[in-house]
């Protein structure tokens, strides 16, 4: 997933604008503090230090907003930060839906902060409003005849892996696994790192007839062995049987295996360069299967191609069949044997359609940022609060 910082157009700095007028204010009422007694000066004293603590209080608030991948749910807790103090101030915030005035939700955009700043017996409040968007993958996934998908973006130690699409909810055979990185555009994503911790999602009789489709996901490899093979998604025709699909990765180069017959054939590969994959970066990766033949596209480029590879996923559904895909974890294809092979890394955003798509398609879906997040200051909504 690319690098990405979220659009903060309207910025709090633009709020210095605010403390330049503070500053104009502060010299008018110093000579006001001249003639006054020194009561009246420290109070007027107190509320010039509020004046610049509330923004400062807001800037903080921006910043820990920005910074939450987590927001919408934070936001549910009705505040920004905990109350805390710094020498004589006290500062504190309170966050509500800015349309509805009431407690945020999951489906808030609008969110209404106020923060305050104490000074002994001056106190100063202000409000500003702040537009908060996830992009919504799922639906824009969507577009392109979605038949199944798992996020992996669950929580930690969760053991499920939601399918909001088919209701093909997998298990997490590792649930420490579970929502314990974070990727460039602050998404949850789990992290692989053997054989045994993938996640099993369960059989479908629709596996057992699809001619042609699409499989899209994210992956970043940790691994850094250039002769281990790690697996990244498969399944079996039967119990302990061929792989009627495999993805694997070795030295940065992705190999695809497809047979719809449970048997071993070398020309039902399709594999790319070697250093395709680079270690420790987020790739989009799509293997699309139909007319086209068996393909490979990283990050929105074709990279390997087999056009005379028209099998299509098939799986055994009845004795020895019904086996499970697996997300994390593979089958390396051979002759005699067919070891199953685990991931070290992250997979995440993994999406099947039910056409082969094209080119373009694809590379429409690699631009896209699973986890764009765009953060906007609302403007003229700085305003001076009073109770």
């Amino acid at each position: 997933m690319p690098q990405h910082s979220p659009n903060q157009r309207g910025s709090i700095y633009v709020l210095t604008l605010f403390t330049v007028a503070a500053v104009g204010s502060m010299v008018l009422i110093g000579v006001a503090v001249r003639s006054s007694t020194n009561s009246q000066s420290m109070i007027i004293e107190k509320m010039n230090a509020n004046r610049s603590g509330v923004l400062d209080a807001a800037e903080l608030a921006i910043a820990k907003i920005s910074a939450d991948v987590s927001w919408p749910t934070k936001a549910q807790q009705g505040v920004v930060f905990e109350e805390f103090t710094i020498g004589d101030s006290t500062y504190s915030s309170s966050v509500i839906d800015a349309d509805t005035l009431g407690a945020p939700t999951d489906s808030t955009e609008n969110y209404r902060v106020k923060v305050t700043s104490v000074n002994g017996i001056a106190a100063e409040s202000a409000s500003l409003e702040i537009n908060y968007t996830v992009f919504r993958y799922l639906d824009f996934l969507d577009r392109y005849n979605l038949s199944a998908y798992w996020p992996l973006d669950e929580a930690k130690s969760s053991t499920r892996a939601d399918d909001p699409i088919a209701g093909r909810d997998g298990t997490y055979l590792a649930p420490s696994n579970a929502g314990t990185e974070i990727n460039d555009e602050g998404g949850v994503v789990p992290v692989f790192k053997n054989s045994n911790d993938h996640v099993e999602t369960p059989y479908d009789s629709n596996y057992s007839d699809d001619q042609e489709g699409t499989v899209t996901f994210w992956m970043k490899l940790t691994g850094s062995s250039t002769v281990t093979t790690y697996g990244i998604f498969g399944q079996r025709f039967t119990t302990n049987g061929m792989p009627a699909v495999s993805m694997t990765c070795i030295a940065g180069s992705l190999m695809a295996y497809m047979d719809d017959g449970g048997s071993y054939d070398t020309s039902h590969f399709a594999q790319t360069r070697s250093s395709t994959i680079t270690v420790g970066q987020w790739h989009h990766v799509a293997m699309s299967w139909g007319p086209e033949g068996l393909c490979i596209y990283v990050d929105g480029t074709l990279q390997a191609q087999n056009k005379t590879c028209l099998e299509y996923w098939d799986t055994q559904n009845g004795f020895w069949g019904q086996q499970p895909l697996i997300i994390g974890g593979s089958y390396i294809p051979a002759a005699t044997s067919q070891p199953q092979v685990g991931f070290e890394g992250s997979i995440a955003r993994f999406g099947m359609m039910q056409d082969q798509l094209s080119s373009t398609e694809i590379g429409q879906i690699s631009a896209q940022q699973p986890d764009e997040r765009t953060i906007l200051l609302v403007e003229n909504s700085w305003a001076a609060v009073y109770e």
